[in-house]
Formats: C-alpha cells, sequence, structure tokens
C-alpha cells in the first residue's frame, strides 16, 4: 500500500489545468501536516515523464468538455484587454470559440498558444496509452467525484475526515 507512513517519503500532484489540482493540494497539506508525509506539488508543465521511473504520484482529472469551457473563461477572463483574440472572444462568447477552435482558426489557435489552461491537457501528459501503463499514478482523483475522492484520500492515510472542521471544509464546491 503506497500510502502506508514507513513504504513512503514523498508523493507528487500533477496538475492538467483546471482540473482541481488546487483544492486537491490544499487538501495534501492538511494531510502532510496530520501525519508527516511530504508532498510535491507542481505547475502545469511537469508531466509524469519527467518524473523518475518509480516515482509515486496523484493526478487530477476532470471532464474534458468541463475543462474546456472553464480553462476557456478563466482564459479570457485573465487575458489584458490589450489582447484583441480575448476581447473578441469575451464579446463573442464560447460558441464562437468552439466553432472557430474546430475550423483551427488562427485567431483562436492564438489565444490557444497563448494560455496553458486552454493548451495543456490529458494528452499533453499522456502521448499514448503505454504512458499510463508504465507509469500509473497511485491515486487519481476527479473533478466530477472531488468530494468523495478526497474522503477516500483522507481514508487512504488514515486521516480522519470532518467537514465540521475548518482544517477541511470543503464548502467551497
Amino acid at each position: 500500500n503506497y500510502f502506508k507512513r514507513k513504504e513512503i517519503n514523498k508523493i507528487h500532484l500533477l496538475s492538467i489545468p483546471k482540473t482541481c489540482s488546487t483544492i486537491v493540494s490544499g487538501q495534501l497539506k492538511i494531510i502532510s501536516k496530520k501525519k508527516k508525509f511530504f508532498f510535491n506539488y507542481y505547475n502545469h508543465y511537469v508531466k509524469p515523464n519527467n518524473l523518475k521511473k518509480n516515482t509515486k504520484y496523484i493526478i487530477t482529472i476532470r471532464d474534458p468538455f468541463k475543462r474546456l469551457v472553464s480553462a476557456f473563461y478563466q482564459t479570457i477572463k485573465n487575458k489584458s484587454d490589450n489582447c484583441d483574440n480575448a476581447n473578441f472572444y469575451r464579446k463573442k462568447g464560447i460558441n464562437y470559440f468552439l466553432i472557430d477552435l474546430s475550423l483551427k482558426s488562427k485567431r483562436c489557435n492564438k489565444l490557444v498558444d497563448t494560455s496553458v489552461h486552454l493548451r495543456e491537457n490529458f494528452n499533453t501528459f499522456y502521448k499514448t496509452i503505454n504512458m499510463i501503463l508504465i507509469h500509473p499514478p497511485v491515486y487519481i482523483i476527479e473533478n466530477e467525484c472531488l468530494e468523495d475522492d478526497i474522503k477516500k484520500l483522507y481514508y487512504k492515510f488514515g486521516v480522519n475526515f470532518d467537514f465540521n472542521t475548518l482544517d477541511n471544509n470543503l464548502d467551497f464546491f
């Protein structure tokens, strides 16, 4: 069992953009304080192939379409008013973006290229299914099952999970 203290020195959290990894990293900090585990949390640029072969890691995933919609709104919100492409899609909305994305328009491609949230996705983390089989994560957290997956993660580390405490309050879902 990867989650037993004697068998572990650290676990890495890899972050596909817009999959709830920020929430998960906060929960891992709570587990770390209570059980003295060590977690590494990386930005969106670290992939499984950047880790040593037997490195243990957790990854967060999300429905691809919901992740794309979230990434779109994050991107146009964060881009400056000087960004013509973001301004265009702010006015036109996500439907125009999705049409342009399917047509591979230059305007859309430029916006995607300037946004890690739009550019990075599951297939940039795993180029082939063999990559998952060769170096699988020890735990996968699904955005759509976040509450249950967090509870299970706490259980695996032997930490009590109580929604009534400030430490692990997940009311912000």
